[in-house]
């Protein structure tokens, strides 16, 4: 039931209460009260000032190469050891292709073990054929990126760029040279 329409002068009778059914048509005069907008938990539009801590890529163990990320993020092993317990010690070279889970292993799905890995084959002395090589898709794929999980199996002889393939020029895919 519609309202009467509004009047040109106050009256001293009360107009009808207010009705129970939503309009779809807003208001023209602001109310007197604050509205807070709802919190909908989605991105602002404006960046915020604040600074995260934390790392945009995890790393297990110190032996990690740097910007190296596991792979699964937070892989552990059938009996529960993480990525964190395998960079103690000599555990990769120990335990690192045992105790699979997620389908792989210490020595492939944690940085640290990568690195010792690299490290047993002696890569310290081994230099990139191509300094600042990436591959045919742009500079994003270049060798650090390859030292992911397992990319140099997976990619490191397709893409190849300036007449060379990953696993031809970087040193985590065993290429490069002394």
């Amino acid at each position: 039931m519609p309202s009467d329409p509004p009047t040109k002068f106050p009256s001293d009778v009360p107009s009808d209460p207010p009705t129970k059914f939503l309009s779809e048509i807003p208001t023209q005069v602001p109310s007197e009260k604050l509205t807070l907008a709802p919190n909908t938990k989605l991105p602002t539009q404006v960046p915020s000032a604040i600074v995260s801590s934390a790392p945009s890529i995890t790393t297990s163990g110190s032996n990690a190469p740097a910007g190296c990320a596991d792979d699964p993020l937070g892989w552990y092993d059938i009996v529960g050891d993480n990525c964190a317990w395998y960079a103690e010690g000599n555990r990769c070279a120990s335990y690192g292709d045992s105790y699979e889970n997620f389908g792989t292993t210490a020595n492939v799905a944690c940085c640290t073990c990568q690195q010792d890995n690299n490290n047993d084959d002696d890569s310290s002395s081994c230099s990139d054929t191509m300094e600042g090589w990436y591959d045919i898709d742009g500079a994003t794929y270049n060798c650090a990126w390859y030292s992911y999980s397992n990319y140099c199996e997976a990619y490191g002889d397709s893409y190849d760029n300036f007449g060379l393939t990953a696993n031809e020029n970087c040193c985590v895919c065993g290429g490069g040279g002394e």
